[in-house]
């Protein structure tokens, strides 16, 4: 198990056997007329998944163990990237950090609850037709080109003021508009940020060559 990218091994850690990933809970809204055989589906999200881990942490002293629990707990603030030994990554949010429970003077396990994503590495796209091998209904993304033109297009985005030559970037994921590296909103026209639809897609821009499309495959 790794956290933010670092081997749990450094604090003393191990992950023990048996945990959990829940699915993606559903709320489904519908309409259905009285003792009426049809209804309408009004809305339907899905929310994020629950994961459940348990951690054997070690330490010379009570004290020790302690003390690599609290530097464990400090990597969990924020929003804590995860990879699990069933080969994917979590992107959550810390719901509960268990006491430790000791066996002994030198372990002692604790318990841990997170919501958040299932997904695989970040994927780079080329293509301005590809499939895309989420399973949520809607994935976000990064696109980025360079500018061709003043004025131009990124699906429904619509920009202008640019400089041919310079970097654009529509970042879906961390929600932001880049201009040559700087944030720049002002340069940009839109009302929902890009997202990706379960396998074929089309991303069509228009005053931007060498488009690049990033993507995290994530899972229901």
């Amino acid at each position: 198990m790794e956290i933010n990218g670092k081997d749990i091994e450094r604090y003393s850690a191990l992950l023990l056997k048996g945990f959990k990933i829940g699915t993606s809970p559903v709320e489904t809204n519908y309409f259905r007329g009285r003792n009426r055989s049809s209804y309408n589906l009004i809305s339907q999200t899905f929310g994020l998944k629950t994961i459940a881990i348990g951690l054997m942490f070690k330490g010379d002293t009570r004290d020790k163990i302690a003390v690599n629990k609290s530097f464990f707990d400090l990597e969990l603030v924020g929003n804590p990237m995860i990879y699990l030994d069933d080969g994917y990554w979590y992107n959550c949010v810390l719901v509960s950090s268990g006491e430790l429970e000791y066996d002994g003077n030198q372990y002692a396990r604790a318990y841990y609850e997170f919501v958040g994503t299932q997904h695989k590495p970040l994927v780079t796209v080329k293509s301005s037709t590809f499939s895309c091998s989420s399973t949520v209904p809607f994935t976000d993304c990064i696109i980025t080109g360079t500018a061709t033109a003043a004025t131009g297009s990124i699906g429904d985005i619509t920009f202008s003021g640019a400089t041919v030559g310079k970097v654009l970037v529509v970042d879906g994921i961390n929600k932001r508009f880049l201009y040559d590296g700087a944030p720049a909103a002002q340069k940009f026209v839109w009302v929902n940020f890009p997202a990706l639809v379960p396998k074929e897609n089309t991303i069509v821009t228009t005053g931007l060559s060498g488009v690049t499309i990033q993507y995290y495959p994530t899972f229901m």
